[in-house]
């Protein structure tokens, strides 16, 4: 039986390598070029090189039925490695790091540290194949899979949670133009994120109409293939998704969550076409730029807008620069005002490991601050505030967080064991594909999920509105 992985050409896969290849050699000629102004270069040209390697094992190792562009391997080598992760790490790898905010090293230091990153990710990624490989036979839950009743019904559900969370959290803020300066990240939003209030509970209401529409899109298409043919079933479910984003940025304040519902629903589609609709994917990728472009300047303009119209004045003007200042962002993050060479350089000598605690508290992030006012923060607010005397989150990212708490042995450990649950969500996938609502799970799962306290978080409180969904459709039961 074919695997439901969606399964690459040949071709593709060659040319997948090729571009890792090509990219590699890049970084690695650009580095040695600029040796001479950095001795530290050649050591950084080996790490990119060994990392890169490791990176394109699984498009080597799992061919034909055995991979595919849904594989768990094979999707993050692509979309977390080489879509979201190599254009922003290019300028380190070939250039360095001259200089970061909070660390007072020179240069070939901080590019020691650039290649000692390069070194634990590649641990990161051995651990993770062995995991993979070695759960090969991890058993799966018996369910018993239906087509769901009362999708209708489903809807409702979450378009009430999404607009009275959203209007709960509004409220919260202080307004409408209250709650855009909270997002824009100001100064009053400061004193907002201090507030023990049931802020977090409220974020995560806004997202349930976007989940839903994905968990609905799985279900209607599994059973229905003509409704992939039916112009007026995608307006009008196109124009209910662009208004579940416009609600969940509003209420998350994050580009990601949206870049992930609508990833999510991208891949949906993937799996029922059984290919990669590149032309339509190309489209939806210019759209929701330009999307991000219109919401980095409505940040930029937030804090000083008194109406609608001081925003619409800014829209027209300066759209074209977010675009970019979008990329300059991420980019700066990797860099300069990255927390994770502070976390690599001192510790364990100069700060503690944490021995676990960024872990152990997952459980409890679910628990709303409202009934515990002093729940733990998060890993990037940790961070935050001890390498950078700052209030807001600066994620250092899942293979730092390992470090972090349990030094390189906790990266294998951390990343195994990310393995292993890979291997487990593949064996489910693979056991109920045919469900509509299983299908939407995994694309959820491999889409958003990742080996950091805040991914698992995320995780963890979509599963509420995905076991709300069973419960009204009747979708799946455990046997």
């Amino acid at each position: 039986m074919e695997a439901p992985f969606v399964r690459q050409t040949a071709v593709v896969r060659r040319w997948l390598i090729g571009l890792l290849l090509l990219f590699g050699s890049v970084c690695v000629v650009g580095a040695l070029l600029n040796t001479p102004g950095n001795a530290a270069m050649p050591y950084l040209a080996f790490s990119t090189a060994l990392y890169l390697c490791a990176l394109a094992y699984p498009l080597i190792k799992y061919t034909g039925n055995e991979g595919g562009w849904l594989h768990p391997l094979i999707f993050s080598t692509v979309f977390f490695g080489m879509v979201r992760n190599l254009p922003r790490a290019a300028p380190l790898w070939i250039f360095g790091l001259d200089e970061h905010s909070v660390l007072p090293l020179d240069a070939e230091q901080l590019t020691e540290l650039v290649a000692f990153e390069n070194l634990a990710g590649t641990l990161a990624l051995i651990s993770t194949y062995v995991g993979y490989a070695c759960s090969r036979r991890i058993s799966t839950p018996r369910l018993t899979v239906k087509s769901p009743r009362r999708l209708g019904l489903a809807l409702v559900v979450a378009t009430v949670v999404s607009l009275v969370s959203l209007v709960l959290f509004m409220r919260l803020s202080g307004g409408f133009f209250a709650h855009l300066r909270n997002l824009s990240l100001n100064v009053g939003s400061k004193e907002f994120v201090a507030d023990s209030s049931a802020m977090g509970l409220y974020s995560t209401g806004t997202q349930w109409l976007g989940l839903f529409l994905c968990l609905y899109l799985a279900d209607r298409i599994g059973a229905n293939r003509t409704s992939l043919e039916k112009v007026r079933f995608w307006c009008l479910w196109g124009g209910a998704f662009l208004f579940a984003n416009v609600i969940i940025y509003l209420g998350v304040g994050k580009r990601s969550a949206m870049f992930n519902v609508c990833g999510i629903a991208a891949c949906i589609l993937i799996t029922h076409l059984r290919k990669v609709p590149w032309i339509r994917l190309a489209m939806g990728a210019v759209a929701l730029l330009a999307a991000f472009a219109v919401i980095q300047t409505m940040r930029g303009v937030a804090p000083t807008a008194k109406s609608l119209d001081d925003i619409k004045a800014t829209l027209k003007t300066d759209t074209d620069k977010s675009a970019l200042a979008t990329y300059e962002e991420l980019a700066h993050r990797r860099g300069a005002y990255s927390s994770a060479y502070p976390i690599f350089h001192y510790v364990p000598d100069s700060s503690p490991l944490l021995w676990g605690e960024t872990y152990w508290v997952i459980p409890l992030r679910v628990i709303p601050r409202a009934i515990w006012p002093t729940k733990p923060r998060g890993t990037d607010f940790r961070a935050g505030a001890t390498f950078f005397n700052s209030v807001w989150g600066i994620p250092p990212g899942a293979v730092a967080e390992a470090y972090w708490n349990f030094h390189l042995p906790g990266v294998a450990v951390v990343y195994f064991l990310f393995g292993v649950f890979y291997r487990w969500m593949a064996n489910l996938f693979v056991r109920y594909s045919k469900s509509g609502t299983i299908t939407a799970f995994y694309c959820y799962t491999i889409f958003a999920i990742g080996p950091t306290e805040n991914m698992i978080t995320g995780w963890m409180q979509s599963l509420i509105p995905l076991i709300a969904f069973i419960v009204i459709t009747g979708s799946v039961r455990k046997r």
